[in-house]
């Protein structure tokens, strides 16, 4: 069997298909000024089938954003440098819109209700306290996964029926 012939017989190298339409990689970015943090945010993501890059702080985050858009930001709110609500500000004001949508999770030990509802207040941003729950992360990851798939379906123009 010629497995480079594909199922159907088909070339399966894409050949008319757009850059942009190609699968690539999925990317998630941990920025955390604590290794441990990282490491089990890392570990979760991967088992989203992510590649997973960290960042110690927001400002290392940004500069890593700038050369590899990443699915999904985990981000803690106080870190040396940039904070986390930082990032966040330099992403939501971005004139890049794949910036601007990047969905971000913010972690943080602080759980005032003040501090929830300035996070909820940019658009693709949720909070998750900690100790972090990895069950919550996954759950978190799940939903953000299923709206991008969604907004991705609703992008798609279907072709009327006559």
């Amino acid at each position: 069997m010629n497995l480079s012939s594909g199922i159907c017989g088909d070339d399966v190298r894409m050949k008319n298909v757009p850059a942009d339409r190609l699968p690539r990689p999925r990317y998630g970015l941990i920025a955390d000024d604590t290794g441990s943090i990282r490491r089990l945010v890392g570990h979760v993501l991967r088992q989203h089938g992510m590649q997973v890059m960290e960042a110690f702080d927001g400002r290392d985050a940004w500069d890593k954003v700038c050369h590899i858009l990443p699915d999904v930001i985990v981000t803690d709110l106080e870190m040396p440098r940039w904070s986390g609500v930082e990032l966040l500000r330099q992403l939501r004001g971005a004139t890049d819109p794949l910036l601007r949508r990047v969905p971000v999770i913010v972690i943080s030990t602080l759980h005032g209700n003040d501090l929830k509802a300035s996070v909820h207040r940019f658009e693709d941003t949720y909070f998750l306290g900690k100790p972090i729950s990895v069950r919550t992360l996954s759950i978190m990851l799940r939903l953000i996964e299923t709206t991008q798939d969604l907004r991705i379906r609703q992008s798609v123009k279907r072709p009327s029926n006559p």
